[in-house]
């Protein structure tokens, strides 16, 4: 791995951890002996889903704390914990946050958290003061239900990886006699709150590097504070926090560290009225995930011990536990296997989240076995509302993405409708296991049989949603269209012309297979991946992206892998141009070329000088992808991009304001990234505003730590599909 090995002796405590699990016979062992649950054993739609609508939300304007807590709760249905042992049957062991505001405790004491944590709600333009505590704590500072000696009990099962470049508080070496580090590491939790999707300081940004344990008495080179204060400035919207500690954010979020934090104002306040959204108990949140289980009812995180989904360990000699992509068989939405949800026939606002770790879901919302798909719309996505309402009769959203829809029941009264999914996995590529029966539902709605008034918004009359003759956000100006997208002012040949972009960047996807390959395909069916990259450029390596505070961006990301990238940009929303298809094969050739000796040299930058432009004028140091461009996807990804829409300029339901967007395979997905808040005017009097060296975030975003972009699905994040992101004057 390019990834720095730390040579730094072991600590006490993890000297400790090797005589706890049996010296130099754990190399290569799992720690506890688990055996995978047949997920067809479990019931479904049984359970009501816990619905935050119902449960309360947080206040956000008033200084809170929340905590990362251990405890147990019931994600099965209850009947399947009544028939286990003591302790399993009290449920399953999972991280969550609870949240303390004064006297008020979520949830209330003496539960000590919950899986997904409360939703925290805010007003735009007010600031919001959190204190972050981080509970998860060995047993010399309070005793975990399971009586792990050392650690929370998660340890156990949830096997942190050594041999990858992790945040590693007890500073154990990457290799030990050659090979990745065997020792499953059993100590402090680290952590960090990652506010994804928010315009922060850095500072508060939750990044990578800013992990801290128990009493921050180990802290992340980053670290500077666990207090934060959110600034709020950004458009109503739905954001999310989660944990995002370096190396184990796969772990810590399946854990379940995560919660949603909603943005209100400009008339978007969440109060039920006449033309408004549906607000009240028609407001509900929903988390989608997928978890698998062992027969204990416990989480199961395959680490090799037993295989997974999706297969074996890649190369269990370098990377002893991780895996590069994990699936579950069980879905759950807020915390509960495919739970149900009694719904009244009026319209009903969902703010969707994607927060698995690998699964896309392409959802439907399913009459008598699907023979009828209830239509439903699109209102908004990652950064807030759309213009107009978007009509669909299916969604494809990926881990880390938000969509903000309307479901009208009106004409399902006395009807069940099924929420499903037929996304395969890995999208598109399809090689793991996928069984419709289970991966293919979600949850169930049971519509009430009595008709009922709804004054609410309906999004079938094409109504605006901001601005002028808006009942909705009237104060809320219309999208502000960045160069190149429809309704901006037109891109020219070359993109980086000075006047309406001043940066243009071709950067790669980059699987790292074990013969040295950095791009699909491999050396054959054996060819191991070993990492992923960013540009073919480990995390550590110093930064490259460095974008001027105030400028405009167009950024090409070439796939070049046979799955579809998440790809999250930090600290701003930017918006999608196209997907582009290219040939892979010939680009891969051209590629290859321009490293010595023809062969491709991973993990130490891309083929030549960063910031050498190409003949296309773009940085990153790959060859022109531009020349390769073609009509439609070659056949090696499953799907062509015209089933989903990918292929093309941004699907309706995703043209507004981003900050993940899928980089699809077989193509050149293009953005186009501006350094400010997002409300700002791009023209005035017909021509560009050029913000470029002018800071107009109430915030100085060039100070601090800095920020981060990467691939969201987090198993390839958590090994170095990740860099910096440096806002400089």
């Amino acid at each position: 791995m390019a990834a720095p090995f730390f040579s730094v002796a072991r600590s006490t405590a993890a000297i400790i951890a090797l005589i706890a699990i049996g010296g130099a016979s754990v190399s290569a062992s799992k720690l506890v002996k688990q055996r995978p649950l047949d997920a067809r054993k479990i019931p479904q739609f049984v359970e009501n889903l816990p619905d935050f609508s119902a449960l309360g939300r947080v206040n956000g304007d008033v200084p809170y704390r929340v905590r990362f807590e251990e405890f147990q709760q019931k994600i099965l249905p209850a009947s399947f914990y009544a028939k286990l042992a003591v302790p399993y049957s009290a449920g399953t062991m999972v991280f969550g946050y609870g949240m303390d505001q004064g006297s008020k405790h979520y949830p209330a004491l003496p539960l000590k958290g919950l899986y997904p944590g409360y939703t925290v709600v805010v007003t735009r333009d007010r600031v919001a003061s959190v204190d972050y505590q981080n509970n998860l704590r060995p047993a010399h500072y309070g005793a975990a239900t399971f009586n792990n000696p050392l650690g929370p009990s998660l340890e156990k099962t949830l096997t942190v990886d050594q041999g990858i470049h992790w945040a590693n508080p007890a500073h154990s070496p990457m290799m030990t006699g050659g090979m990745g580090n065997q020792t499953p590491y059993l100590g402090a939790i680290p952590a960090v709150t990652h506010l994804h999707g928010a315009e922060d300081p850095s500072v508060f940004d939750g990044g990578p590097n800013t992990w801290f344990t128990p009493g921050a008495k180990a802290r992340g080179p980053g670290f500077v504070t666990n207090k934060y204060a959110y600034p709020n400035t950004q458009e109503p919207t739905t954001l999310w926090f989660h944990d995002h500690t370096l190396g184990t954010t796969r772990l810590n979020v399946y854990a379940g560290l995560e919660a949603f934090y909603l943005i209100r104002g400009n008339g978007d306040d969440g109060v039920p009225g006449m033309g408004k959204l549906p607000a009240g108990r028609q407001e509900v949140e929903l988390v989608l995930q997928d978890r698998q289980f062992d027969t204990n009812g416990q989480l199961l995180f395959p680490d090799g011990y037993p295989s997974g989904l999706d297969g074996p360990l890649q190369n269990p000699k370098l990377h002893p536990y991780w895996m590069p992509e994990f699936f579950g068989d069980v879905i759950t939405v807020n915390g509960k296997s495919w739970p149900k949800l009694n719904v009244a026939p009026k319209r009903y606002r969902f703010r969707l989240l994607n927060g698995a770790s690998v699964r896309f879901f392409n959802l439907q919302f399913c009459v008598n076995g699907c023979q009828t798909k209830a239509p439903f719309y699109v209102i908004g996505d990652d950064g807030g509302l759309l213009d107009k309402p978007v009509k669909v009769n299916q969604l494809l959203f990926s881990p880390g993405e938000r969509y903000d829809i309307i479901v009208d029941f009106s004409g399902f009264r006395g009807k069940a409708i099924t929420m499903r999914n037929d996304a395969v996995t890995p999208y598109p590529s399809a090689f793991a296991k996928f069984t419709r029966s289970l991966q293919g539902n979600v949850m169930r709605f049971s519509i009430g049989s009595n008709a009922v008034a709804d004054t609410s918004f309906n999004p079938a009359s094409g109504g605006r949603l901001r601005g002028s003759g808006s009942t909705v956000a009237p104060t809320l100006e219309k999208i502000v269209a960045l160069p190149g997208t429809k309704g901006g002012l037109p891109l020219s040949s070359p993109i980086a012309d000075g006047k309406k972009v001043q940066v243009y960047r071709q950067l790669t996807l980059n699987p790292i297979f074990g013969s040295g390959g950095c791009h699909w395909p491999g050396a054959g069916m054996g060819d191991v991946i070993n990492a992923m990259l960013l540009n073919n450029t480990s995390f550590e390596a110093k930064a490259t992206e460095k974008p001027r505070v105030g400028s405009t961006e167009v950024w090409d990301l070439i796939d070049l892998s046979n799955d579809d990238h998440p790809i999250h940009i930090h600290l701003v929303q930017f918006q999608i141009i196209a997907r582009i298809p290219f040939n892979l094969p010939a680009y891969g050739a051209a590629y290859y070329a321009a490293f010595p000796h023809d062969r491709c040299i991973p993990e130490h930058g891309p083929p030549r000088s960063y910031d050498v432009p190409n003949r296309a004028g773009a940085l990153g140091g790959n060859p022109d992808v531009t020349p390769f461009f073609l009509k439609k996807t070659l056949p090696y990804c499953m799907d062509d991009g015209n089933a989903d829409g990918t292929t093309g300029p941004a699907r309706p339901e995703e043209a507004g304001w981003k900050d993940s967007v899928i980089a699809s395979c077989g193509h050149v997905t293009r953005v186009v990234v501006r350094f400010t808040p997002q409300d700002l005017p791009a023209v005035k009097n017909g021509k560009p505003i050029n913000y470029t060296g002018r800071n107009t975030f109430p915030f100085d975003p060039t100070t601090g730590p800095g920020y981060i972009w990467h691939c969201h699905l987090i198993d390839h994040e958590d090994n170095e599909m990740m860099r910096p992101l440096i806002i400089v004057k």
